[in-house]
């Protein structure tokens, strides 16, 4: 044997083999001795795959040796194709052959110098090696020999390559194989990874495609029969390429970059060489695509053909060239001594730098057992110490409990005779609390037999002879005006002439003041009379909304970073079938005198040829990118859009529309002007079809016939009237975008004004500084703004008002949250959010809490400072409500806890230029990273709550009884025991018990009584725990766990009428146009009344009396259904976001209003109130409640709230201090009165203490009133 014409191939796997196959049949046939070693492998699975190898080349005649040591041969030349890993042989020369050309910080790393000669790919591996070594160009050594063999059949033949581990794409495809087989024949060759390690891959693949093919399958066989291929990135890509394949990148994972340079597979798929699509695209019409687009199939030619210079017989030419060489020394002697010795200082180094960490571990290891030593004895000598003086303590201590012991027998004996004495006593009180048991059981037996009575009785007057007299009587005094009279009369009676006669001049002034009002509506909150002195009630809604937003918290936007290009300005162009005006719209971006921007124009399924158009201008100017995509409309566009947006500042604009050259300079300049502006929009001119300005057009025109739109420099009324004040000209920040996410795919025709409307609640949004028109609207039959009325775009900003109403209550809620990690960094960020009013629960609490969903969003904190331990990740995929966030205040770079799970926010401390792609967000502060994941979280629950709004309903049951309660399980048991025993089939309700005490068990012991006493099962009496504190939110967890179709509120303390649901679902069927619905709450005063509930206050304790048998529409406020007996329609309280968190009974705050508030917005959205006689609940109030404080809390918070509605826009403006002043005047007349009189009984008294209250109600009333018209006075000039 001729050992100085030898190779040996070193091969672990038949990848490898198949890869260099036709180089070792050209040497066999040269005469050269060609020996191939397998490795054997000690790892299991690895060692199973090279064992396979061997035995399969054996059996298919090849001459192969399984060694697992070094062999005793020396070779000429050792050729590894990929690199030394498991045996190194023996030889003068080492080669290696570069294989692969993905995950080039591997491939291309520092170790390719060991080699004396690579064989490369193409020109990207050959520039990087050469630095390293001698390096030639050959091409793909498994393709020298390779013929395209593709058959022709009805279905085109679809290879499919999915690599393994992280990155592999098998999960997902298969859910899109149905969707496929129509039009492809699928095989799938395995990656010998998979075949190997992932069994449960393996059957899964199995279990969908027939055609399965593992490691053993020939590649190039298999790509020659192929027509198209489906791949997750890695090699495949160069194998089409080579190959001349269509390939079709799935979920394209991110990779890293070689000291700055892209990948090449990163670069082929940044420069669209071959089209990628993710799991929400269209597969199937990608890879049509690949097969069909002439364009992409020129562009894949003309890269290959760049990239990689040398094909088929050529490849082994150069290699046999290179072979001989060698074989023959033919070699630059001087190079190779200088790459040897280069090699070998390398080497020192690395094996002195290895001794050097060795001696340091090795000292450090001497240095803690020492430590240990010393700490030993320290600790024995201190043991011995603590022994010696413990006995002597312990002898002088036993000395004194001697005398102790001899005290303490006489004591016992004596307590011993004391107790005897005091067991005779407690049997004797025991024997008379069993005797008081008795009776109370026979007072809540009677008690049950009276309310039943109460009701037969309450029945019986409503239909009696009298009671309908009354009501006749009632009606002919309202019509005939006579009641003015009686109710003259009766204050003549109680309070003399002078007060009746101040109480008739206030009724008249206020009467001609109303009088004086034009015919036409007033809007009251525009208050028109002092528009240019004060504030509108729309803005100083809004501002007060900002001021409670920086209370809660701040988003100050120079505070935290976000990965960007400084400077670059991202312009978004989505355009669909628009040929006819595109191509302006494109010239007058790329005319623009502020040059660093990039275009990326959307096509939106276009069926005309605008993606002929701007596929050219993509050709001719780098700064654009083109994306294809089928219709998805605009909300879905911009977001992809703004997804691939690279820049610092972020605008979009229509195909129709016109930038003048100066646009993007004067934007970007004024939004410079304060790093805390979010957003920045200016005016505009209108154009017509064909350019020319349009005049008159009456929209904010100034000065008219200008044509100009010059629009209102405040934004304080953008979210609460129903007016997008923001036009088309407009940018704002990445960090806006990186915030707020996407363009909601829920509002198509207004979706710029919904995202205005989160950047202004969020951002400051403020008009630009100058008022010049810098951007011109085009006006035509086809634009969107034309389609108003068909599209319905203005009607529908109401139903938005009351959406964005509702997401502005959210984002002031608090979060739950549980908090991990660095026990200091926890403390310090718990005792932050405990501070912020939220609620922080322990990781074990949460699996305890029953019920939850949307309505309690809960934050899983991780704050990491270094390596994490014996860490369990909370997946918050299993759960709508929860979201896993991650904050690194280590020095690390990124390590798999940040990579390898599924966080929803990450947030570094700060920057570090190598791994910040893996992070959302920078920020140090706690405040800052505290505002930055209550603001996501929240946008971002919003949209998922949006998502169900918006979605079809399906309901199980006819009515849920929802019962919220607090601390309370005496007069809960009347309530659930009121509920079970209805008249309505059990099938068609269910009830729902809301805990607003989670940690308290009491409540959920009851319901489970309750299960087994009436064996019903947890489906249909459920439980549920609200861990945020209030009413409201309480209601709202009660919500979004509702099956009914229609949803009754009432009190833990009411006792429902035996028909009740039966009435409350007759009434919602009989009555489609009523979305709330309420009925009759009476108080259950007993036989003794009360003496502080005087006659007609029965309302302070909620009582509510409806006349008649017919159900009646509810139009003003004072007419509205209460909670204690309130249903409403479950979509259309879920389209309004629920009961609003700012209003609801919270502990001792006696503020209520939710009812009102949803009463008023169920109108906004197009339905009406109703109230239903025949709905009927006993409101059977605590007796601590019937107090003069109970009173003086209710009439309080009664009168504020009112004021408080008012304000929020929800009631009707009827704010008059001077009438209240009047009013305040006549009480205090009233109250004198009564003070003066000679002789006082109970019933005076209890008039002058509510009178006080009044008083007292009012007089702080009128301050507040006072307070805000001076603050909307100063505040006019800083917004107007």
């Amino acid at each position: 044997m001729n050992m100085n014409r030898s190779i040996a191939f070193v091969i672990h796997n038949l990848v490898l083999y198949e890869t260099i196959k036709p180089l070792i049949e050209e040497c066999e046939k040269k005469q050269i001795v060609c020996d191939i070693y397998v490795p054997q492998i000690e790892e299991e699975d690895w060692g199973d795959m090279s064992l396979d190898t061997y035995h399969y080349l054996k059996n298919n005649g090849i001459k192969v040796t399984l060694t697992s040591s070094v062999p005793d041969k020396a070779y000429k030349i050792a050729f590894y194709p990929y690199l030394p890993y498991y045996l190194e042989v023996k030889s003068d020369y080492k080669f290696r052959y570069q294989y692969g050309m993905a995950k080039p910080n591997w491939n291309l790393d520092t170790w390719s110098r060991n080699f004396d000669f690579i064989f490369s790919n193409g020109l990207y591996d050959s520039s990087v090696l050469a630095a390293y070594t001698q390096t030639e160009i050959v091409g793909m050594i498994k393709y020298a020999n390779f013929q395209s063999k593709k058959r022709r059949t009805d279905k085109y033949n679809l290879l499919y390559l999915p690599t393994y581990g992280n990155e592999s794409s098998i999960e997902l495809v298969m859910n899109h194989i149905e969707e496929m087989s129509d039009t492809f024949s699928m095989k799938v060759k395995l990656h010998h990874g998979t075949s190997f390690l992932e069994h449960d891959r393996v059957s899964l693949v199995k279990s969908h495609i027939p055609d399965v093919l593992d490691h053993k399958a020939s590649l190039v066989n298999l790509i020659e029969e192929a027509d198209v291929i489906l791949s997750d990135g890695s090699s495949a890509i160069f194998d089409a390429l080579f190959t001349d394949t269509p390939i079709v990148i799935f979920q394209h994972p991110q990779t890293e970059s070689f000291e700055g340079i892209l990948p090449l597979e990163e670069q082929i798929v940044q420069q669209n060489i071959v089209p990628f699509v993710n799991d929400n695209g269209n597969i199937k019409q990608t890879l049509l695509n690949a097969i069909l687009d002439e364009q992409l199939i020129q562009q894949r030619r003309k890269f290959t053909l760049e990239m990689f210079p040398v094909k088929g017989r050529e490849t082994i030419d150069k290699c046999m060239d290179v072979i001989n060489r060698f074989l023959k020394d033919d070699v630059d002697h001087a190079y190779r001594a200088g790459h040897k010795r280069l090699n070998h200082e390398f080497n020192e180094l690395q094996t002195r730098n290895q001794t050097q960490k060795q001696e340091m571990e090795q000292q450090q290891q001497q240095i803690a057992e020492h430590s240990d030593q010393i700490n030993i004895l320290i600790q024995t000598r201190d043991q011995q110490e603590n022994v010696i003086n413990s006995m002597s303590a312990d002898f002088k201590s036993l000395s004194e409990k001697k005398d102790e012991l001899e005290q303490k027998y006489v004591q016992l004996t004596q307590d011993y005779n004391d107790e005897k004495n005091n067991l005779d006593i407690l049997n004797h009180q025991y024997r008379q609390l069993f005797g008081q048991y008795n009776e109370l059981t026979t007072q809540f037996s009677k008690l049950e037999e009276y309310n039943g009575k109460l009701s037969r009785e309450l029945h019986n007057i409503y239909n009696s002879k009298r009671w309908k007299m009354a009501n006749k009587i009632k009606h002919i005094l309202h019509k005939s005006k006579m009641i003015y009279v009686l109710k003259g009369y009766r204050v003549w009676k109680s309070y003399g002439t002078s007060i009746l006669l101040k109480k008739i001049k206030a009724k008249v002034s206020l009467k001609l003041k109303n009088s004086k009002a034009v015919d036409q509506p007033v809007d009251l909150w525009k208050d028109a009379e002092h528009a240019n002195s004060l504030l509108t009630w729309y803005e100083y809604k809004f501002f007060n909304y900002k001021l409670a937003k920086d209370n809660s918290f701040t988003l100050d936007l120079n505070k935290f970073e976000v990965q960007f290009e400084k400077d670059l300005i991202s312009v978004v162009l989505p355009v669909y079938n628009g040929e006819d005006y595109v191509s302006k719209a494109v010239d007058s971006i790329l005319q623009q005198s502020y040059k660093y921007f990039e275009l990326i124009i959307i096509n939106d399924g276009s069926k005309d040829k605008t993606a002929e158009i701007i596929d050219e201008y993509a050709k001719a100017d780098h700064r654009i990118r083109v994306v294809h995509q089928e219709n998805c409309k605009i909300p879905r566009t911009l977001s992809r859009g703004f997804k691939l947006a690279k820049g610092e500042y972020h605008t979009w604009t229509s195909a129709d529309n016109i930038l003048p050259e100066n646009f993007l300079e004067k934007m970007v300049a004024d939004l410079k002007r304060d790093e805390n502006i979010g957003m920045v929009y200016a005016n505009m001119r209108l154009i017509d079809a064909d350019g020319q300005v349009i005049s008159n057009h009456g929209w904010y025109e100034e000065p008219q016939f200008s044509g100009n739109v010059i629009l209102p420099k405040s934004a304080l009324e953008l979210n609460v009237y129903p007016n997008n004040t923001i036009g088309a000209a407009f940018m704002y920040r990445a960090k806006v975008t990186q915030l707020l996410g996407d363009y909601s795919s829920y509002k198509h025709t207004l979706e710029d004004y919904d995202y205005w409307m989160r950047v202004n609640s969020l951002f400051e949004l403020k008009h630009v500084t100058f008022d010049e028109p810098i951007y011109d609207y085009r006006w035509h039959d086809k634009s969107l703004t034309a389609l108003d009325q068909e599209l319905g775009i203005t009607s529908n900003r109401y139903k938005l008002m009351v959406l964005d109403d509702f997401r502005r209550d959210f984002y002031l809620t608090p979060l739950v949250w549980i908090i991990e990690g660095d026990a200091t960094e926890v403390g310090k960020f718990k005792k932050y959010v405990l501070a912020k009013g939220h609620t922080v629960v322990r990781i074990e609490e949460v699996s305890t809490i029953i019920g939850l969903n949307l309505a309690t969003p809960i934050c899983y904190l991780y704050i990491k400072t270094g390596d994490v331990n014996g860490f369990e990740f909370i997946d918050s995929n299993t759960s709508s409500s929860m979201y896993a966030l991650l904050i690194d205040k280590s020095e690390q770079t990124t390590d798999t806890f940040v990579v390898d799970y599924p966080w929803d926010l990450k947030i570094k401390y700060k920057m570090n230029g190598e791994t910040d792609n893996n992070y959302d967000f920078f920020a140090q502060d706690t405040e800052v990273q505290f505002s930055l994941i209550n603001t996501k979280v929240k946008n971002d629950h919003l949209y998922r709550i949006e998502a169900v709004i918006e979605s079809e309903p399906v309901y199980n049951k006819g009515l849920s009884v929802i019962i919220c309660t607090y601390q309370r399980s005496e007069k809960l048991s009347n309530a659930i025991k009121s509920v079970l025993e209805q008249s309505l089939d059990k099938a068609d309700y269910e009830i729902i018990i809301v805990n607003n005490d989670y940690l308290n068990v009491e409540i959920h012991h009851l319901v489970r009584e309750f299960r087994a006493t009436y064996n019903v099962d947890e489906s249909f009496l459920r439980y549920m725990e609200a861990p945020l504190k209030g009413l409201s939110f309480a209601r709202n967890v009660g919500l979004f766990g509702a099956e009914g179709e229609v949803i009754l509120y009432i009190d833990d303390d009411a006792i429902a009428n035996s028909n009740l649901l039966e009435e409350t679902i007759r009434g919602f069927s009989d009555r489609p146009d009523i979305g709330v619905m309420g009925g009759n709450i009476v108080l259950n005063l007993h036989e003794e009344r009360p003496e502080v509930v005087k006659p007609g206050t029965e309302a302070f304790w909620s009582q509510l009396v409806v006349e008649g048998e017919e159900i009646i529409d509810s139009n003003f406020q004072w007419e509205f259904p209460y909670g204690a007996n309130f249903a409403v329609r479950h979509t259309a309280l879920m389209r309004i976001g629920g009961f609003r968190s700012a209003y609801g009974r919270k502990g001792n705050n006696y503020a209520g209003g939710e009812e009102i508030v949803v009463s008023f917005a169920m109108r906004e959205i197009g339905y009406k109130v109703g109230l239903n006689p025949k709905m009927k609940v006993i409101h059977d109030v605590d007796t601590s409640r019937y107090t003069v404080e109970h009173v003086r809390k209710t009439m309080r918070n009664s009168i504020l709230t009112n004021y408080q509605l008012q304000k929020d826009l929800y009631a009707p403006m009827e704010s008059d201090i001077e009438a209240d002043k009047n009013h305040l005047e006549i009480v205090k007349a009233e109250l004198d009165h009564l003070q003066k009189l000679p002789t006082r009984n109970r019933d005076v008294e209890i008039d002058i203490l509510y009178k006080q209250y009044t008083i007292e109600a009012y007089e702080e009333l009128i301050r507040i009133k006072e307070n805000d018209m001076n603050l909307r006075r100063h505040l006019v000039g800083a917004y107007r």
